[in-house]
C-alpha cells in the first residue's frame, strides 16, 4: 500500500484513487454462480436473489469508506444465501513494455483493468497502458493514457460502465499539450475521421493543476515513445 500512495500521492487525490480502485475491484472480483449472471452478468444476478445486494447499492454512500463497507456487507448476504461467491485476491498484473516486471501495483493494475474493459474490451489488444489519472474526488471522470490513444471518460453509476467522452490518437497530437488556467490543451489533426464540428483542440479540465502537470508529461513521453518507434523518413 505504501508503494501505492508513494507513487501516486503527488498526481491523485488520495480520495479518488481509493474510490477508482473500489468502482474497479469490486465490479470484477464477484463471480456469481446464478443462471441470471451467466448470461447477463451482474444484471443477471440483481433480478434474482441478488435483489437483496441491489437495494444496498441503491443507497446513497457519503464517501470511499461506505462504499467498502457496502460492498462488503452485500457480499456476506449473497454468502449466507448460499451463493457461490468466488473473490479473487487481486486484479491482473500489468507489466511495463520498457521497464519491465516490477512489484506489484494496484495503481497500474487499475490503469490496465480499465484499459481492457473499455467499450467491452474493443481497445485491449490493439492499445498498451500507460497511465491515468482521476479528474474529481469522486473519480467518476478519469484521463486514461495508452501508447496509442488518450480517452476521456466518465462513470455515471457504480455498476455501470465507463462512457468514452472523446478519444484522441497520440499520432493526431500536433504538439505537447499546454496549461491554460485550469485545463490542459492540445492541438488534434482533422483529417476525414475526425469530427469537424468538434473543432481542432481538445482540453482536460482539471482544478488540480499538479494533476494537469502530471498528464502532459505522462502524454509527452508517450509521444516521444511513439516518434522513436517511427521509422526516420527517407531522404528525398
Amino acid at each position: 500500500m505504501c508503494h501505492v500512495l508513494m507513487e501516486s500521492t503527488h498526481v491523485l487525490y488520495s480520495f479518488s484513487h481509493n474510490t477508482i480502485f473500489v468502482l474497479h475491484h469490486v465490479t470484477w472480483t464477484l463471480e456469481l454462480e446464478l443462471p441470471g449472471a451467466h448470461h447477463e452478468g451482474v444484471e443477471g444476478f440483481f433480478k434474482g436473489i441478488g435483489k437483496g445486494l441491489m437495494g444496498l447499492m441503491t443507497k446513497p454512500a457519503g464517501g470511499v469508506l461506505d462504499c467498502i463497507a457496502m460492498a462488503l456487507d452485500g457480499i456476506k448476504r449473497a454468502a449466507e444465501m448460499g451463493e457461490d461467491v468466488v473473490m479473487r485476491s487481486r486484479l491482473p498484473r500489468y507489466m511495463n513494455p520498457y521497464t519491465g516486471l516490477r512489484p506489484f501495483s494496484v495503481y497500474e493494475a487499475t490503469g490496465l483493468h480499465l484499459l481492457n474493459t473499455l467499450s467491452k474490451g474493443y481497445y485491449s489488444d490493439s492499445d498498451i497502458y500507460w497511465a491515468h489519472a482521476s479528474l474529481t474526488k469522486e473519480a467518476k471522470v478519469n484521463v486514461l493514457i495508452s501508447l496509442q490513444r488518450i480517452f476521456l471518460v466518465e462513470k455515471c453509476r457504480l455498476w455501470g460502465t465507463w462512457d468514452v467522452e472523446w478519444v484522441v490518437c497520440i499520432d493526431d497530437i500536433m504538439a505537447v499539450p499546454h496549461i491554460a488556467d485550469n485545463k490542459l490543451v492540445f492541438k488534434v489533426r482533422q483529417d476525414e475521421s475526425f469530427n469537424f464540428c468538434s473543432g481542432e483542440e481538445r482540453y482536460i479540465e482539471c482544478q488540480d493543476v499538479t494533476v494537469l502537470e502530471w498528464l502532459q508529461n505522462k502524454i509527452e513521453t508517450v509521444m516521444i515513445l511513439n516518434m522513436e518507434d517511427k521509422p526516420c523518413p527517407s531522404e528525398v
